[in-house]
């Protein structure tokens, strides 16, 4: 008996002991404070809406430095694969802002999006500051500037009073090789918020003109805008001072083809304002209300095409092949008239007759009168 008991006691000091090892050696995974987020600005020109747009972004792991008496140790951040960064999406409801920290306006929009990044997946091996390179890819299209900043992602790790290692924190900053005092957060170039692109775009306008001493200011004319290769999926804002209902809808580009339909009366004007950089276009007045067209002109930045060939074809339609600045075209029609002058001349003879006439019964009434 006092032999089974003493085997009963070994067993169950063994099996605790195993379990007691086997729990000193097991990961621990971060269990909360798992996601950040920073922020991707969009500068796009006044009066546009946001395009719709989206950005996509790459960790990597940052350099380690090695702690000293005044500074903090910073390890490489493990399995960068293993992070994982959302786009920056950008469409026509996008919010706006109208300042941000490390943005210059200058004289745009800004807008923004806010960018998750998860460390869900990542195992941290010990408390500590973890550091992660962030860089963005380049853009699908080139009128969208790229932000070849890289950012500098700090993840600090502790143990929680369970034990377990917790996200306490992050920090943005825009410096890899930065040093971390002990007892302080960041001490170099300060906080960063994110990256900043711009949207590059143009505005192009359509003017009406009619002279000529028959013209209406009533009458109306109808133009038709053809435009390719513009941003697929996104609203450009239209400016117009034209009464027609249809004329005055914004253009929704679908996948970047549009023809869109404009009519317009002496004196008013058409303008679509956002139009990406190296857009091709056609505009065609289709309808000349009987006028002459007597002149078609291309003012503004971009009055020729890649071949430096004027952009306005013999005198009667404008085509771009690729547009590099704003433009203002203007249609001058004419209706004159001349104005009749030969009724003097049909009416003369009778008046003669009459005038022959009258001094015929004049005669004839006084020789009557002395007889």
């Amino acid at each position: 008996m006092k032999n089974f008991k003493s085997k009963l006691i070994a067993s169950v000091m063994t099996t605790a002991m195993i379990f007691s090892s086997a729990a000193a050696f097991a990961p621990v995974h971060a269990v909360n404070g798992t996601t950040t987020q920073f922020k991707k600005y969009l500068k796009v020109e006044q009066g546009a809406t946001a395009p719709t747009a989206g950005f996509k972004f790459t960790v990597a792991s940052g350099n380690e430095k090695a702690a000293s008496d005044t500074t903090r140790k910073i390890n490489a951040g493990p399995t960068p694969n293993d992070v994982v960064v959302g786009d920056a999406t950008f469409s026509s409801g996008s919010s706006k802002v109208d300042s941000a920290t490390g943005v210059t306006a200058d004289g745009k929009q800004i807008f923004v999006s806010d960018v998750t990044v998860d460390f869900t997946k990542v195992d941290f091996p010990a408390a500590g500051i973890y550091r992660y390179l962030i860089t963005e890819q380049n853009p699908t299209s080139s009128y969208f500037t790229k932000d070849a900043s890289t950012k500098v992602l700090d993840v600090y790790v502790s143990r929680n009073d369970q034990q377990a290692l917790v996200i306490d924190g992050y920090v943005l900053h825009a410096d890899p090789d930065a040093e971390i005092t002990t007892g302080t957060v960041l001490t170099n170039k300060g906080k960063n918020t994110g990256f900043v692109n711009e949207y590059k775009s143009h505005d192009l306008e359509i003017v009406k003109k009619a002279t000529g001493n028959q013209a209406n200011p009533d009458d109306e004319f109808t133009y038709t805008l053809t435009i390719n290769g513009a941003n697929p999926n996104t609203t450009l804002a239209v400016v117009t001072t034209s009464t027609d209902d249809a004329t005055k809808q914004n253009i929704e580009t679908n996948t970047g083809s549009v023809t869109k339909t404009i009519k317009l009366k002496a004196g008013q004007s058409y303008k679509v304002v956002g139009l990406n950089e190296g857009a091709s276009y056609n505009v065609e007045e289709t309808d000349k209300n009987h006028y002459e067209l007597k002149s078609v002109e291309a003012t503004g930045a971009d009055t020729v095409n890649k071949e430096n060939a004027s952009v306005v074809k013999e005198n009667k339609t404008v085509a771009d092949d690729s547009l590099t600045g704003n433009v203002t075209i203007t249609f001058n029609n004419e209706k004159t008239g001349t104005v009749p002058t030969g009724i003097i001349f049909a009416v003369a003879p009778f008046a003669v007759g009459a005038f022959v006439l009258a001094a015929f019964i004049i005669v004839k009434m006084r020789r009557t009168a002395k007889q």
